[in-house]
């Protein structure tokens, strides 16, 4: 509620709010807790003394009959938000953290697609030709007799095997028979092999024995 004061009403309320600011007013209640300060003002016209005076309104004090309430200091409504302020700049980048701990394994995921298929790759080299097997007999050779043969191809061919035999004793061996090397044997040049050559032991408990020695040549 407005209240219409006289020139020296003013002059009172300003001389008691300097005086309440420069001490500090040390009263309980004065200013309120909401920082409010409560004044009874005498401006009656039975009694127009124009006396104002503080009262400490939590403390239960109130104005008299003759008197006016006059608040000071009083906070109006909260106002509403101002608008957004312009954004400011980018601050400098921070220092790198340390690296954090190791994850746990993700579960294994789905399978692909298949992929489409790769093209065709080049011909082969063409493949020799069936292999032949040339033979040789040899005649016997006694109990615990020892005997070597190179069985050769023929020219344009190659060695890709060989061996022998015993006939006479039906491909049977003894225990005593022994096969000292079965090897390819290279030609003139020392290069390509040519024929076989292979070492065999009649057993010492063993007849005379005939040998048939062999070989497997190819056409590259």
């Amino acid at each position: 509620m407005r209240h219409k004061l006289t020139r020296r009403a003013n002059i009172a309320v300003i001389a008691m709010l300097g005086v309440l600011a420069a001490v500090g007013v040390g009263y309980a209640g004065i200013p309120s807790s909401d920082g409010v300060v409560h004044s009874c003002y005498n401006n009656t016209s039975s009694n127009p003394s124009r006396q104002l005076r503080v009262i400490d309104a939590e403390a239960g004090a109130k104005c008299a009959k003759n008197e006016k309430a006059l608040d000071f200091n009083q906070k109006g409504p909260k106002g509403d938000t101002g608008p957004q302020g312009p954004k400011g700049e980018t601050g400098a980048q921070g220092p790198q953290g340390d690296d954090g701990p190791q994850g746990e394994q993700g579960p294994k995921g789905d399978d692909g697609p298949q992929g489409i298929q790769g093209a065709p790759g080049p011909a082969g080299r063409n493949g020799v030709a069936g292999g032949v097997v040339r033979t040789v007999d040899v005649a016997s050779v006694g109990a615990g007799g020892e005997i070597s043969r190179t069985v050769g191809c023929r020219t344009g061919e190659i060695a890709v095997g060989g061996g022998a035999r015993f006939v006479s004793k039906n491909d049977s061996w003894s225990h005593d028979d022994r096969v000292f090397y079965s090897v390819p044997a290279a030609d003139s040049n020392g290069v390509t092999p040519s024929g076989w050559r292979t070492a065999i032991r009649n057993g010492s408990d063993a007849p005379s024995a005939t040998l048939r020695f062999s070989v497997v040549c190819i056409v590259p």
